[in-house]
């Protein structure tokens, strides 16, 4: 959808598919330089961050417990440091809903971290003693 609601592209999901296979093909027909892409956080998956990023675009992933080393290097964040960029409080569905976001790149987009090799291994360890390397 645009921002006047507009509809730029829908694809049908297979009855024994889910969505994950049809990501692709569904933007593959969208020029996607420069956009700001969500979605679920069913869509927080490795390959979709890539492709994502090859295309030009940005994205906001919505990250939850199902992956773990990436949840908990997100929870790991300095939250009270990071800029609060939004804040909404509204009654909806009979609760009050808060929503807050707040914006900070992970280093590099989406992608599992290699161990270290032997070679940087001590100079990492020297980095985070000095608090200079952010994990």
């Amino acid at each position: 959808m645009d921002h006047t609601g507009h509809v730029l592209a829908q694809r049908q999901v297979a009855a024994k598919s889910n969505e994950i296979p049809a990501f692709r093909p569904l933007l593959d027909s969208v020029d996607l330089t420069g956009a700001v892409i969500t979605a679920d956080a069913l869509h927080t998956q490795h390959a979709h961050g890539i492709y994502l990023r090859e295309r030009g675009a940005h994205y906001i992933a919505q990250v939850k417990a199902n992956h773990p080393e990436l949840f908990n290097r997100v929870r790991r964040l300095p939250w009270r440091e990071i800029t609060l960029d939004h804040y909404d409080r509204t009654r909806a569905r009979h609760r009050l809903e808060i929503r807050r976001l707040k914006n900070r790149r992970l280093r590099p987009p989406l992608q599992p971290r290699r161990p270290p090799g032997p070679s940087s291994r001590g100079l990492e360890r020297g980095l985070h003693e000095r608090g200079l390397h952010e994990r």
